[in-house]
């Protein structure tokens, strides 16, 4: 990954750009972000390119582009539009606002995310009925701290 991702992206895609990008990766996933269009698209077909020189391929259902970030939104809210999301790692991404109005990403715990993570907890509580009651309680409470670790981010939050 490294090699046919990474090195590529920096040595390759980035010297040969106009504007900013940047490439954010974990594990076998990563989302590419370019400050223009024409680049991204040019950028895409290239990776495709590349993968498939490797004997990769792109997953077609999580690979997209979208308008994304400040001018991004900016663009889409004067058209009456909202700006695209995306799910990472278990969140999805949303162009938003502060409190002081600036632009700034939102992210939330993706709903399947969530869904996933309760019939979990719910399974595993099936499985541990056998076990006394402060044994069990220790090991939700274990299993609820690594949740909000993860997962506890202001955007979360209904209040």
């Amino acid at each position: 990954m490294h090699y046919v991702l990474l090195w590529w992206f920096k040595e390759r895609i980035q010297p040969t750009l106009r504007g900013h990008a940047a490439i954010i990766v974990y594990e076998d996933d990563f989302v590419c972000c370019f400050e223009n269009k024409d680049e991204a698209e040019d950028s895409y077909e290239r990776l495709k390119h590349r993968m498939k020189h490797f004997g990769l391929e792109l997953e077609e259902s999580k690979s997209r582009l979208i308008e994304f970030g400040r001018f991004a939104d900016e663009k889409c809210r004067a058209n009456g539009e909202k700006p695209g999301t995306f799910n990472f790692f278990g969140f999805i991404h949303d162009c938003s606002k502060s409190r002081n109005g600036k632009f700034r990403v939102k992210r939330k715990t993706s709903k399947k995310k969530f869904a996933k993570k309760c019939k979990e907890v719910h399974r595993w509580i099936a499985q541990m009925r056998i076990l006394a009651r402060p044994e069990i309680i220790k090991k939700l409470n274990q299993m609820l701290v690594g949740y909000y670790r993860y997962y506890g981010i202001t955007d979360n939050y209904k209040g």
